[in-house]
């Protein structure tokens, strides 16, 4: 009988041990089949990342713009995948056609005695304040600003002169997004 019990309990072990094998292998093609569709969706966020818009501009050299005022950078040096660029050129600002996250630089030199400083704007708030730098004389200095920010559809970014600027040597006075 001790023989029997034996068996029976080696048996019932047995299917045990085959049950818990099943659910771990179960549980271990759940686990790849997420793994799997998450880095498929990885990758397909990173091609559609890779496909974002880009917008490079410039200022021509020209009059001075008034503080307040939106500096608008009229010279377009590269566009991908901006298909409203007239209205851009027409009021400077830029509005978001693909929802997400932009990488926003500019850089404007200046030789206009005092303080001149300029902001980005993103739906009229300011996310970004630069100060060129205090100089009685007139010379030449530069200042740069980068900002990144998850953009939706329609958001809109402009930069304004917060104190009067005069745009010289359009390659320093430029916009990227």
């Amino acid at each position: 009988m001790n023989e029997r019990a034996r068996s029976q309990d080696f048996l019932a072990l047995y299917n045990l041990t085959t049950v818990f094998k099943n659910d771990v292998i179960n549980q271990l093609t759940s686990i790849q089949t997420n793994n799997n569709s998450s880095v498929s969706n990885l990758n397909s966020e990173i091609q559609a990342t890779e496909m974002r818009n880009n917008l490079t501009v410039t200022h021509l050299e020209g009059s001075t713009i008034k503080a307040g005022n939106v500096i608008k950078f009229n010279e377009v040096k590269f566009s991908v995948g901006i298909s409203n660029l007239s209205t851009y050129k027409s009021n400077g600002k830029f509005i978001c056609e693909t929802s997400g996250l932009y990488m926003i630089s500019t850089s404007i030199a200046t030789d206009t005695a005092g303080n001149p400083e300029y902001g980005i704007i993103h739906n009229g708030t300011y996310i970004s304040r630069t100060e060129i730098g205090q100089e009685s004389s007139s010379a030449w200095r530069t200042g740069t600003s980068v900002v990144s920010r998850y953009l939706d559809v329609k958001d809109t970014i402009w930069v304004n002169a917060m104190g009067d600027v005069t745009p010289e040597a359009s390659i320093w006075f430029n916009l990227q997004l």
